[in-house]
Formats: C-alpha cells, sequence, structure tokens
C-alpha cells in the first residue's frame, strides 16, 4: 500500500503473553515479587506494545490537517483492539476525550459546540468531516435519542430540599402573566438545571412551531373569508365541524396535540383505548405533506360524511370538539378575517334570541362576533337571496319556470307592556312565503296553453263515481295493506324479525308505485309582508307581491307559463275565487290563469286525523268499555289529550299505537285458529305471540309465504270495505272467516256473567244529571266489529299515508288521496271533500300528462337529501313560520319591516339548516 507507514497492519496487534501473568496489579509489588531484570524486560515490552498500539491508532489522524500535511491516501480498513486487552466502553470513551484535550478542547461542551457550530466555508477543505457531520444530523431518530439521554441523565437533575428544581421558562414578551406584560423592565431569568435548560429549550421550539402553525390555519380558507368575498349562506352551510377538526388535526399537529391533551382525561383515554382495540385494521388515508397548503373547503359531500367525529359513543361529551372550538375561537383573535366559525355562532345565538349581552360577552372570546356584526352579516345574507330570488324570476323571459311558490298567514300575538284603553294586546298578521326549486320538469309541462285548452272543453262533466273508483289501484292497494300488516308483526314480535329484509323488499320493488329519486331539495324563503292572507283580496295582493316585486317578473312574461302556487285547504280556495272573480274582466295577467293551485298533503292529513278521532271519540259512559277514549284514558293512560283539539302528533301515537295492538291482536285470533292452541286470556300478547313463532311455538318452523298468507287474510277480514259490510249484514263466509269459534275454556273463566237483578233502580233526585239515550243496534250484524273494522280501515289509510311520504312514494300518498275523495264527504269534511274533487277534475281531464308528472315528482320536499326524511311542503311552511314567531322579538316591527322582511324573512331557511 503506498504512502503507508511500515509500522501499520490491518491485522490486530498481539500483546506479549506477560503483559497479563507477570505484570504485577501494583508497582508496589515489584519489589517482593520480581528480580531487577524481569521488571524491567517486562517494563521494556510493555511500552513496546504501547508505543505500536498507539502508532497504528494514530495513523493517518493528521491527514488533511492543513494544505501541507495532505499525507497518503488512507485505507479502508478500521483499527481493532486487540482481543486479549478486553478494552471496555468507558476505556475507549477516555481515549477520544484525551485526544479531544490534546487537540484543544478541554471539554465536551466546547467540543461540540465547535462541531456542530456552523459558518460558511468551515468545511470546504475537510469534506469527510462535513460527511460524516451531515448522515449523523441527518438521522433524526438517532440525534433525538442522544437529547433524551441528556435530558434523563442522572447528573441532569439538581435538587433542592430533596425536590427537584422547577423550571424557570424564558417566555415571548405576550405570554407572560398579566402582572409582567405591560412591564418595561423584566425580572433577570433564574437560572436552569440541565434537565430544566431542555424543557426550556423544548418549550420555544414548540412555540416556534405553534406560530407557523397558525400562520397555515389563517391561510386556510375553510376557516377564513377572503378580503374581496362577501359572506354568503353557501360559504356557512359548508362549513362542518367535523372536517375542520379534520383540518385542523392534519395542518396544526403540534398545535391540536397540546389542546388536546389538556382536554382529554385519562377516563377518556382508555374509552379510546377501548374503541380504538375493537376496531378494524384498515388504516385511513394518510393526509399528503401538501395538505396544510390546500385550501379546499369542506362541504357536507360524500367525502366528508365518512368523516367521523372521532368520539367512543360511551363518552359522554366530546373533548375533541372543545379542542377544536377553542382553537376556531383563538384562530379569530390571531386573524380578524377568520370569521367563518364566529359568525355561524353569532347568527345561531340570534335564532336562539340570546340576549345581546351574551353575544358581546362571546364576541370579546373570539368565539362569536359583536351583535352589531350579526346584524350587518344577516342583511349581507338577505341580499345574497334576494338575488337568488330574481334569478329565478328572470328565467321566465324566455324559458318555462324552475320553481314553485308557498305562502302561509302568520299571527302573532303582541303583548302590551302596560295594559291601557288605547295600548291593548293586539294580535298581528301577516304573510310568510317559500320558494322551491323544481326537480324533473317534463318539456313543455308548464305551458298555460294546454292546459287553458283542456278546461275549456269541459271535459270534467263526465266525472262519475264509476270513474272514480277504477281509478284506483285496488290490488296494490290489498298488496301494500298487507305488507303494512306485515310490518307491524315485525316490529313487535321478535321471532318474525327474521323477514325484516323480505318486508323491506316488498315496499320498495313489488308494490312500489313512484317513489322519488333521492335529493336535497333546493329551498328559499322570501320577504315576510304585512298582508293578511285570509281573505280573497289579502290573498291577490300576496300573488302580485311575490310575483312581481320579490322575483321581479315581468307582467307580460304571466301569459305564456303555469305558476304552481301551493297551500292549505284555505289558500286554494282563495285562489280559486279570485280566478272565478277575476274572469269578468279583461283577458291576461289580471285572470290569474298562471296560477296553478296545488292544495299540499300536512293539513289534508291533519284534517283526516281529527276525523278518525270525531268518529271513534265515544263518550266515557255505560260500562266504559269500548272505544278510543277509554282506551287513551284508562288503558295507555293518556289523561291530557284533548280530542277536540287534536294535537297532530300524540295523536299520530295514540293511532299508531291503537292500530298496531288490534293488529297483533288479529294475529293471535289467527295463530288460534290455525293451530287449535290458544293461551290464558290475561297472558300479554305479545308473550303469547312469541309462544307461537319462538323456538318453542308450533309456528316456529314457518315460512315467509305463509305469514304473508296471514297477513293477506288479516287485511281481508278487518280492513277492506268488504269486510265492513260483512260484519254489518252478518255475512261470515268460511272460505275468509274461517269457522265459527267459541270461547275457549281458559277464557271463559275469565268472563264474568251479570244476571239480572229484581232491585228497583235508584231514582235520580236533585242535581243527578239523566243518562244518555243508549246506542241502538240498527243492523243484522255485529256493530262492534263492524266500527273496529272502520277505525282499522280508516287508520290504515291515514298511517299509510304518513308513511308514503315520509318514503318519498308520492303513488303510494295519492292512492289513499283517491280512497279519501269518497271517505272526506262521510266524515263531514266538505272543504277537503271538495278541493279532492277538483283535484281529481284537474288530474282526469284537465292537466296534461306532463303538467301531472311534474306536479307529483315535486309535490314533497326533502331539505336533508337523507332516505326517509320526505315531508309535505305545507309542513315545511310550519316549521318557516315557527321560526318567524320565534324571532319575531320586537314591539317595534311589523311583518314587512326591513328587519322582519329583511334580516329574518329572506333568511329563515338558513336558520333551519343551521339548527340542522
Amino acid at each position: 500500500m503506498p504512502n503507508q507507514p511500515s509500522f501499520y497492519s490491518s491485522t490486530p496487534l498481539t500483546p506479549p503473553a506477560f503483559i497479563f501473568s507477570n505484570i504485577p496489579p501494583s508497582p508496589s509489588l515489584n519489589h517482593y515479587h520480581s528480580s531487577p531484570s524481569l521488571t524491567s524486560q517486562a517494563t521494556d515490552s510493555v511500552k513496546d506494545f504501547q508505543s505500536s498500539l498507539e502508532k497504528q491508532f494514530s495513523s493517518g489522524l493528521f491527514n488533511g490537517m492543513c494544505p501541507t500535511m495532505r499525507g497518503g491516501k488512507g485505507s479502508r480498513s478500521q483499527f481493532q483492539w486487540p482481543c486479549a486487552l478486553d478494552i471496555s466502553v468507558a476505556s475507549r470513551l477516555q481515549l477520544v476525550v484525551n485526544a479531544s484535550r490534546k487537540a484543544g478542547f478541554d471539554t465536551i461542551g466546547a467540543f461540540l459546540f465547535a462541531l456542530f457550530t456552523e459558518s460558511e466555508g468551515k468545511y470546504t477543505q475537510h469534506a469527510s468531516l462535513a460527511q460524516c457531520i451531515s448522515a449523523f444530523i441527518r438521522n433524526g431518530t438517532q440525534v433525538a435519542g442522544i437529547v433524551n439521554l441528556l435530558y434523563q441523565h442522572t447528573d441532569a437533575i439538581s435538587y433542592h430540599d430533596r425536590k427537584s428544581d422547577e423550571p424557570h421558562f424564558t417566555l415571548p414578551w405576550y405570554a407572560l402573566a398579566p402582572t409582567l406584560r405591560l412591564q418595561h423592565v423584566l425580572p433577570p431569568p433564574l437560572p436552569n438545571c440541565t434537565k430544566n435548560a431542555l424543557i426550556n429549550w423544548a418549550l420555544s421550539v414548540v412555540l416556534d412551531r405553534v406560530d407557523v402553525e397558525s400562520t397555515w390555519l389563517a391561510e386556510c380558507s375553510t376557516f377564513v373569508r377572503k378580503k374581496n368575498k362577501q359572506i354568503s349562506w353557501d360559504l356557512l352551510l359548508s362549513w362542518w365541524m367535523n372536517g375542520s377538526q379534520e383540518k385542523i388535526a392534519n395542518i396544526a399537529p403540534a398545535l391540536f396535540a397540546i389542546m388536546s391533551t389538556c382536554a382529554v382525561s385519562k377516563e377518556n383515554c382508555e374509552q379510546l383505548k377501548d374503541v380504538a382495540n375493537n376496531a378494524s385494521d384498515v388504516l385511513p388515508g394518510i393526509p399528503s405533506g401538501n395538505e396544510r397548503t390546500s385550501n379546499a373547503t369542506p362541504t357536507r359531500t360524500a367525502t366528508f360524511d365518512t368523516v367521523s367525529s372521532g368520539a367512543p359513543i360511551t363518552m359522554q361529551s366530546d373533548p375533541w370538539l372543545g379542542v377544536t372550538v377553542a382553537i376556531l375561537a383563538l384562530l379569530h383573535l390571531l386573524y380578524a378575517y377568520a370569521i367563518i366559525f364566529p359568525t355561524l355562532v353569532g347568527v345561531f345565538l340570534f335564532t336562539c334570541n340570546a340576549h345581546r349581552d351574551v353575544i358581546a360577552m362571546l364576541s370579546r372570546i373570539g368565539i362569536s362576533v359583536a351583535y352589531s356584526t350579526v346584524l350587518s352579516s344577516l342583511h349581507i345574507l338577505a341580499s345574497d337571496a334576494d338575488t337568488r330570488l330574481r334569478t329565478f324570476g328572470a328565467t321566465l323571459d324566455s324559458a318555462a319556470p324552475t320553481f314553485q311558490i308557498l305562502f302561509d298567514n302568520v299571527n302573532k300575538m303582541r303583548c302590551a307592556w302596560q295594559q291601557s284603553l288605547g295600548c291593548r294586546d293586539e294580535v298581528k298578521s301577516g304573510m310568510v312565503a317559500t320558494l322551491v326549486q323544481l326537480e324533473d320538469v317534463l318539456p313543455g309541462a308548464l305551458k298555460a296553453e294546454p292546459l287553458l285548452r283542456n278546461i275549456a272543453k269541459q271535459e270534467r262533466k263526465n266525472l262519475t263515481v264509476m270513474a272514480l273508483r277504477q281509478d284506483v289501484d285496488w290490488g296494490n292497494l290489498r298488496g301494500i295493506g298487507g305488507a303494512t300488516v306485515l310490518h307491524v308483526w315485525l316490529k313487535h314480535v321478535l321471532a318474525l324479525a327474521r323477514f325484516q329484509p323480505d318486508v323491506e323488499r316488498l315496499f320498495s320493488s313489488s308494490y312500489a308505485k313512484q317513489p322519488l329519486w333521492l335529493r336535497k331539495s333546493q329551498v328559499f324563503s322570501m320577504q315576510s309582508t304585512n298582508i293578511d292572507e285570509s281573505m280573497t283580496h289579502g290573498t291577490k295582493n300576496v300573488l302580485y307581491n311575490l310575483v312581481t316585486a320579490q322575483l321581479g317578473i315581468a307582467v307580460a312574461w304571466m301569459v305564456r307559463w303555469l305558476i304552481c302556487v301551493c297551500g292549505d285547504q284555505l289558500t286554494i280556495d282563495q285562489i280559486c275565487t279570485i280566478k272565478r272573480y277575476m274572469s269578468k274582466v279583461q283577458p291576461g295577467f289580471e285572470w290569474h290563469d298562471w296560477a296553478l293551485p296545488i292544495i299540499q298533503l300536512w293539513h289534508l292529513k291533519w284534517n283526516w286525523q281529527k276525523a278518525i278521532f270525531h268518529l271513534h271519540w265515544f263518550p266515557l259512559d255505560g260500562n266504559k268499555l269500548y272505544g278510543l277514549h277509554q282506551e287513551t284514558v284508562e288503558i295507555m293512560e293518556r289523561t291530557k289529550f284533548n280530542h277536540d283539539k287534536c294535537n297532530f302528533y300524540p295523536a299520530h301515537h295514540i293511532l299508531e299505537d291503537h292500530f298496531e295492538a288490534m293488529i297483533l291482536e288479529a294475529l293471535r285470533l289467527i295463530c288460534e285458529e290455525k293451530t287449535g292452541k290458544s293461551y290464558p286470556i290475561n297472558m300479554p300478547l305479545l308473550d303469547a305471540l312469541q309462544g307461537f313463532f319462538g323456538p318453542e311455538g308450533v309456528l316456529h318452523q314457518c315460512n315467509f309465504e305463509m305469514v304473508v298468507d296471514y297477513s293477506s287474510l288479516v287485511y281481508k277480514r278487518y280492513m277492506c270495505s268488504w269486510a265492513y259490510d260483512a260484519a254489518v249484514h252478518a255475512y261470515r263466509p268460511a272460505e275468509t272467516f274461517g269457522p265459527p269459534a267459541s270461547l275457549s275454556a281458559s277464557n271463559v273463566e275469565g268472563v264474568s256473567q251479570k244476571f239480572p237483578t229484581t232491585k228497583k233502580p235508584r231514582r235520580r233526585t236533585g242535581n243527578n244529571k239523566a243518562a244518555p239515550v243508549k246506542t241502538r243496534n240498527l243492523v243484522n250484524g255485529d256493530q262492534c266489529l263492524a266500527n273496529n273494522i272502520g277505525f282499522l280501515q280508516c287508520t290504515f289509510w291515514y298511517l299509510k299515508l304518513c308513511a308514503s311520504i315520509a318514503e318519498g312514494d308520492i303513488g303510494h300518498a295519492f292512492e289513499i288521496i283517491k280512497l279519501l275523495r269518497f271517505s272526506f264527504w262521510g266524515a263531514g269534511s266538505m272543504n277537503y271533500g271538495n278541493e279532492l274533487l277538483e283535484l281529481a277534475c284537474n288530474f282526469l281531464y284537465e292537466f296534461p300528462e306532463g303538467l301531472v308528472e311534474t306536479i307529483l315528482n315535486n309535490y314533497l320536499v326533502n331539505t336533508s337529501g337523507h332516505p326517509g326524511h320526505w315531508f309535505e311542503l305545507d309542513l315545511m311552511q310550519e316549521h318557516f313560520n315557527f321560526w318567524f314567531k320565534r324571532l319575531f322579538n320586537s314591539k317595534s316591527h311589523e311583518f314587512d319591516s326591513k328587519h322582519l322582511a329583511e334580516a329574518v324573512g329572506l333568511n329563515i331557511q338558513g336558520f333551519s339548516q343551521l339548527q340542522d
């Protein structure tokens, strides 16, 4: 090897054998154990070995020290310690320290400072040294491990009174305590031990990192409104808490981790660990490195719907939700345009009628904006909504309408602060309207000419009862009736739950009539007015205000098109009255042929609900054993229900519970008939049915076809008009009703027999009221059974109408409405009976096919876009009326005032979505 010293060898040196055996452990023992010649020989040998070892170890150490000491080309062979010496790590470290001292570094710190201090051109002539330092620093795990060893070293901790010293932090000026924050001269920093100094240094690094991450958050459009962009409902409603939490955790992980450490307790950590252990092993997608630079705004799309809250369901509170809110509030304090979340909170507090002092307090800490900012934001949002409304109106210049309008009256009691002759409580009346965007409009469906041509033919005169009966799909009605019975059985009998997919298939495919495709309806609230639409001239003024003033539609455009105007029965009747009155004036806009009245279903459904109670609510007199009244009060214990007022939701639950109980009882009767087995009459009904279909029951092996046959039998016996006629006329064919049955022995024991008494009745005296006249059975059949069948039939229609609307199957809903064309007249609801006959004339003779299809496609709305959340337009308007009444909180505002008409009226839909 050229330029290599002659004494260098890649083979480790072998020390003389006596270096371990003959050299005494201590020089003081040489006088007693060794002769002078032997000792001198050993010493010389050790010195020679040490000299050779030093030469071999130091070979090439001075290469590259300066240009004149370049030396030869170094060997790749490494120095190896003699194996026999067994040099320890401490000995080798001592050697390194000795070498560094000879090189001029008195301490390890001086050596490390010189090694890692960077300066320009420092390692220009020492490439190998630069590569060595670079390789060490780039190994992050190794460097972090060494720093951790320094942090954990026992000598790094100082103690005082047997307690370790607390660290003294060198904090930035803005992070000091309130007593020091405004001081010009600060006390000098106190000294720290090594461990505390590392803590202080780590804190300063973390603060720098938090400052960087805060800047990144302030640049993300998810949280920041651009300076040149106005706030809008699209911007506010596209914000999502879970999506924002995901953004913060990815963009600012250090900040999110620090806040989470402060918020998450040990119990929460244990719950989180348990849930994580039971979770799947599939890892979610890891965000890319450029995630922090992404400005994509989170929206309620399918992508963001997959982002869960990340909190176990068992947790009573979500600490990460609090962390997200805290970071967003701090971000607003950092950057004034990080205003999306505070604006959301401010608008939400406004919808809750929160006191302005509460809003002012929350604005001081960054959670909300100021009350004045909330009001100005509402007017900006209203301006955006008004622009959208006029965009809908502008389309009528060259295209058909893409919207339908809905309005209803609103009454609000204004209470006087001090009652007097000139200042009393008064009821304020106004109007609130909504615009709904049309979907699936067939070409030419909204042209006025085909409809007017059909009306002129007067074919509605051909309407007969037979035509109405033939319009009903009786086969589909029987099938959906049996499926409804199956749904009740599967809901309550656990042993039949295995047929749930088959029953769902009946509703979704076999008997589906006209289901609407799942979508999120586009709804826009309109300005409120001070017009009372309960009168005919008020309705006329409302239509003129909505069409010309708010939508900006020119009168000349209206002659060509039809605009669907929706409402309850009173609204539709007023519009029809206007059409009749104004038909005497000159043709054109004043004829109101452009207004196409469409009656809505929620008030119709509520009216039918009231009719059921009026038909089956018998007074509690006599033996008190029959009717909805007795079962509601005595069995269901709903004593506060007012059947005259008939509040919708309590009445709905009463009808549903009573209907399901009777359907389950019908199943028990059929099971006893088919099996010949019966249970005691005092046994709970569900236990008896479980006994039939349970693991030990006689019908345990039944298949779905058998259960379908049972449901069809129940419908034929108890839920159709033929069954009612059979009960009235005592006509009970065996092929439908089976053989006559008698009470079983167990049931006979529970029936108490009443014998005639010879005791004279007590004479009524005083203020005792006379008993009502006893009801006489004027038919030959079973009047009680006929009443029960009538109740089941009417309630089935009502419940199926509710279910069809919720499922979005407008075809099923109209099959029930076709039956109510007859039943409303029999129930005494002539107004709705007349409106449904008018609707039948329209659908059968006057409306073109495309118009009928368009109307049916837009009869329901779904504001959430989720399945099973369809509802009627007038029910949506009732919810908006509730919001308007809730925010009508000022005694100086009228319905057409700027505050109520714009800041409230145009933002009602946004308020509703914000609450959701």
